[in-house]
């Protein structure tokens, strides 16, 4: 079985390097993405590959390839897309890539549990406020 999990990520692999092309056609041009603040900036894939490779602390990195989930959510932007979905779109890659090896869905659960402590209030009581006073629409 672990043969066949290598040789399913290392055939993406190859898939990736024998046409360059579709790489650089995802990585030349340039994306602005909508931080929560509302400002724009340009697409870092230096600032997403130091994420994941923090979330992969634990796991078994001989069968997890970054490559693979940077270049498969790299060409699922466009412009002006929003951090929140950059953050939903690598969870979803590393999700669906557990047919590879399990520990794709431990690096999905831990991009998403990490998204929602950046999104939630570090103050307990501010939360508790926001939920208490929360009135449906």
């Amino acid at each position: 079985m672990a043969t066949n999990t290598k040789a399913a990520a290392s055939s993406t692999t190859m898939e990736i390097k024998e046409n360059p092309s579709v790489v650089e056609e995802s990585v030349g041009t340039t994306r602005l993405v909508t931080k929560k603040d509302g400002s724009k900036e340009p697409y870092s894939e230096s600032h997403l590959r130091t994420e994941l490779l923090r979330q992969l602390e634990g796991l078994n990195t001989e069968y997890l390839n970054i490559d693979i989930i940077m270049f498969k959510v790299s060409s699922g932007l466009y412009n002006g897309v929003t951090t929140k979905e950059i953050t939903n779109l690598a969870a979803e890659t590393c999700a669906y890539m557990a047919i590879i090896h399990p520990d794709y869905t431990k690096l999905a659960n831990r991009v998403t549990v990490q998204a929602l402590h950046d999104r939630t209030d570090s103050c307990i009581l501010a939360v508790a406020n926001s939920l208490f006073n929360y009135h449906d629409k």
